[in-house]
C-alpha cells in the first residue's frame, strides 16, 4: 500500500485547517493553540487542547442552566403580575434577552462540541498510522 505517506500528509492538512480554526475563536489558551501545528503536534497538547475546549462547554453549559433559572423565576413573576392585572411587558423583554443570550451559548457549545469530535477523529486516526507502518514494513 502506497498511501501510507499521503495519508499522513492528508492528517497533517486536517491538524492544519483545525489548529487555523481554533486560532479564529477565542480560546482561552491561546499561547498552546498558536504553539501548535501540522509537525509538532503532541499527545499532550492535543489533550490538554481538548480539556481546555471541555471546560469551557462546562463553564458555558452552567451560564445556561443560570439563564434557565432566570427564566423560570421571571416566568413566575409574569404569573404573579397577571393575577393582579399589572404590565408583564418589561418581564417578557427581559425573558426573551435571556433566551436569546442562551441560544448564543447553544451555538458556541455546538461549534465546541464539533471541535471536540474533530479532534478526538483525528486522534483516533493518528494512532491508527503507527499500526499502519508496523504492517507494511513486515
Amino acid at each position: 500500500m502506497n498511501d501510507g505517506p499521503s495519508n499522513i500528509s492528508g492528517l497533517q492538512k486536517e491538524w492544519s485547517l483545525l489548529v487555523h480554526s481554533f486560532l479564529d475563536q477565542d480560546i482561552p489558551d491561546r499561547k498552546l493553540v498558536e504553539k501548535l501545528n501540522s509537525q509538532d503536534l503532541t499527545l499532550e497538547q492535543v489533550n490538554t487542547l481538548r480539556k481546555d475546549l471541555s471546560q469551557r462547554r462546562q463553564g458555558l453549559n452552567q451560564k445556561i442552566e443560570t439563564i434557565k433559572l432566570e427564566i423560570e423565576r421571571l416566568s413566575e413573576i409574569i404569573e404573579s403580575l397577571s393575577l393582579v392585572g399589572s404590565s408583564i411587558e418589561e418581564t417578557q423583554t427581559e425573558i426573551e434577552a435571556l433566551h436569546q443570550q442562551g441560544e448564543k451559548l447553544s451555538i458556541e457549545i455546538l461549534s465546541i462540541d464539533h471541535k471536540i469530535n474533530k479532534i478526538h477523529d483525528l486522534t483516533d486516526r493518528l494512532m491508527k498510522i503507527p499500526v499502519f507502518f508496523e504492517h507494511t514494513e513486515s
